[in-house]
């Protein structure tokens, strides 16, 4: 028998998360369902004809409309909805949603809670790490952009931090600093402000006047 894989393909409200199992020839699906937000095993062969998991009910305790559940449903997406612009970013990579969250919105509501603010998002903690309580928090766009995985950390007053953070904290260029760390630079060359003779080389006319006239007066 030859199976076809149908993780990640959406039929109806339905999409496929895994197979469940082969049962005298008859292979099941895992599908997640967007009407009842439920989790059920659907026979393959019955999944074209399918448009929800034969449910009649609507989002879980009207909660829909909310912003965590919107959170929530981008999650799910992410990491199961192959037709999903940011696929290949989650769940292409190998990254899931525990099992406690997959199968109900009110428990991710439980361990969540309200957002701070309309400003915060979901953000996992270890950028490699699966959505689940002890990896997730509420962000902001600036936390979380410190978090990115091509995020490179330096030292700076015995503290590892992102590049992007000392090159704000120091007014150094954040490029100037990935250069140094680029071409070995020892942990304090790296954070130390750039010489006279680097500054007038990258300056304009006018500021090369304005930095000699500076120093003079030191």
């Amino acid at each position: 028998m030859i199976l076809v894989d149908l993780t990640g393909k959406r039929f109806g409200s339905l999409i496929v998360i895994e197979r469940a199992k082969i049962d005298v020839r008859r292979v099941y699906w895992t599908c997640y369902c967007e009407v009842c937000e439920k989790f059920k095993d659907i026979r393959a062969c019955h999944l074209k004809n399918k448009k929800n998991c034969g449910c009649t009910g609507g989002k879980q305790k009207g909660l829909s409309w909310t912003s965590e559940y919107k959170s929530w449903s981008s999650m799910m997406n992410r990491c199961y909805d192959k037709t999903c612009d940011h696929y290949d970013s989650y769940g292409g990579r190998g990254i899931r949603v525990c099992k406690r969250w997959r199968d109900s919105f009110l428990d991710f509501f439980e361990d969540m809670g309200l957002k701070p603010s309309p400003k915060h998002s979901i953000d996992r903690i270890d950028n490699d790490g699966n959505y689940c309580l002890e990896n997730c928090r509420w962000a902001t766009q600036k936390e979380q952009s410190v978090n990115k995985r091509k995020s490179i950390y330096v030292v700076y007053k015995g503290e590892s931090m992102p590049i992007k953070e000392v090159s704000e904290i120091l007014g150094i260029h954040y490029n100037t600093i990935l250069r140094r760390v680029k071409r070995g630079f020892s942990a304090e060359e790296i954070v130390s402000p750039p010489s006279v003779k680097h500054q007038m080389a990258t300056r304009s006319r006018e500021q090369k006047k304005m930095l000699i006239d500076k120093h003079s007066k030191i």
